[in-house]
């Protein structure tokens, strides 16, 4: 999420952005062992043996799904986009329920190719 700001300001640096946060996701999700070693060396009282099963379950439970197999991740189906959007506007009391498009640019994504989470063994 970015603010609209900067979106129309500087819509390479919000490409960029996605970009990265997109490998990241991928590059740990293929080791999470590296990933954890990273987060060691900012975190340095992190126990790797308790923590590192978290991202891996979330990954594996959460983000590994069929639309993601399907969409790649950092994608969504319109259709649950807009019941998502529905239920935002209905909860806070919206005058209207924006468009997707208002909400959601597919075009800062990086290609589908680049975008496909696996995790090692799977």
């Amino acid at each position: 999420m970015v603010s609209q700001k900067l979106l129309k300001e500087k819509p390479e640096a919000v490409r960029g952005l996605v970009r990265a946060i997109n490998r990241a996701v991928i590059e740990i999700a293929a080791n999470p062992s590296a990933g954890m070693a990273v987060l060691q060396r900012v975190e340095p009282l992190l126990k790797a043996e308790i923590e590192q099963p978290r991202p891996v379950y979330f990954l594996e439970k959460q983000m590994i799904t069929p639309e993601t197999t399907a969409l790649g991740i950092g994608d969504i189906e319109d259709k649950r986009m807009a019941n998502a959007i529905a239920t935002v506007a209905d909860a806070y009391g919206l005058a209207r329920k924006p468009e997707v498009k208002e909400v959601f640019d597919r075009s800062f994504l990086p290609p589908k190719s680049e975008r496909a989470l696996t995790m090692p063994g799977k």
